[in-house]
């Protein structure tokens, strides 16, 4: 598996049976690829709440030897833009690669600001809310919500709150899906 672990308050140590450690903080993304097997694990090990999202996708080959990356892409102070964290598309720079044909976005959304999203037939999105209010091509969204487009292929994300969400734009043969 290709698992990306997203940090959005507080910090968690990773740990696995390779001997690695590492902290991951508030703004970092890290990607683990699990590939030929390994076990791992994460703490809070501070009394300070933890946040994160952690997402787990089919990497695009088996057989992948176990491996990191880790970046603070300060994804959690920027206004109204898609911002992409974690991609397997190497057409994006300055993002955190992963062995799939997958890109993760975030995006603070001011209310009353529009992002527009494009993707093609062969692909599918994926749309979680963390925070505030969107419209999705005119569907409301709130707090905790989530969906999931397979027909639209212009995503036209307008806040009527502000909103903190994740994009997640991947395959349509994602068996994970």
């Amino acid at each position: 598996m290709e698992i990306v672990t997203l940090v959005l308050e507080g910090e968690v140590t990773h740990e696995d049976t390779m001997g690695n450690k590492a902290t991951i903080s508030k703004g970092e993304v890290q990607r683990m690829t699990a590939g030929t097997g390994m076990a791992h694990a994460e703490f809070n090990r501070s009394d300070k709440p933890l946040h994160i999202y952690q997402l787990w996708f089919l990497p695009n080959q088996k057989g992948l030897a176990p491996s990191y990356e880790q970046k603070d892409v300060d994804f959690l102070d920027t206004k109204n833009e898609l911002i992409p964290l974690v991609s397997g598309q190497k057409v994006l720079e300055d993002v955190v690669y992963m062995n799939s044909n997958t890109t993760v976005y975030w995006c603070n959304l001011s209310e009353e600001k529009t992002v527009t999203f494009k993707t093609f037939p062969i692909r599918l999105t994926f749309l979680y809310v963390k925070q505030g209010t969107i419209y999705v091509n005119g569907t409301e969204l709130g707090p905790n919500d989530q969906a999931r487009m397979t027909d639209e292929h212009v995503l036209e994300i307008r806040a009527s709150k502000d909103a903190q969400f994740i994009l997640i734009d991947l395959p349509a043969t994602e068996a994970n899906y």
